[in-house]
């Protein structure tokens, strides 16, 4: 949703946009499988990244998480050294304990390390509150359509500074 916003705003001739999906990838399977290649090879300009986070959770360590990021980003920025990069995290996950810890040491280390971080957590109802579950689909972390929604609009409002028509 948030390609075709951009698209349809800038034009095709102004910004290239490319979306990857690393399906069920932790940070250290992205790093020891040199994954990172694959963008590193595009060089872009900007990185929106969702570093794993949710699959991290529980299995890396929020340490080695944040240790892994910080190989990729290195790996990228040798590539393109005016590489801009913003951090999210990935969706909210209804009653989770420890992975809001998690998000809140992503966001630390983003503000640490020179990264711009977008929360939109901010727009989603509280993760403890059953109000959430409209936007979450059956697998945990997940959003449903009306959550990818509501997250896709959070990042038109960032890139675009204008609310989407969705």
């Amino acid at each position: 949703m948030l390609k075709e916003s951009l698209q349809s705003t800038y034009g095709e001739d102004l910004i290239t946009t490319e979306v990857y999906e690393y399906t069920d990838m932790t940070t250290l399977e992205f790093v020891k499988d040199e994954a990172y290649k694959q963008i590193s090879n595009e060089k872009p300009d900007i990185l929106l990244f969702e570093p794993f986070l949710l699959n991290d959770n529980g299995v890396v360590g929020i340490n080695n998480t944040l240790e892994n990021i910080t190989v990729i980003m290195s790996r990228l920025k040798e590539k393109n050294s005016e590489l801009v990069t913003i951090l999210q995290p990935s969706a909210p996950v209804y009653k989770a304990e420890n992975y809001p810890n998690d998000v809140k040491a992503l966001e630390k280390f983003s503000k640490e390390n020179g990264y711009e971080y977008l929360n939109h957590w901010n727009v989603w109802p509280d993760y403890r509150s059953k109000d959430i579950l409209t936007f979450l689909g059956e697998t945990s972390g997940q959003p449903n359509d009306k959550g990818e929604q509501l997250w896709a609009q959070y990042l038109e409002a960032y890139f675009i500074n204008s609310p989407s028509e969705l």
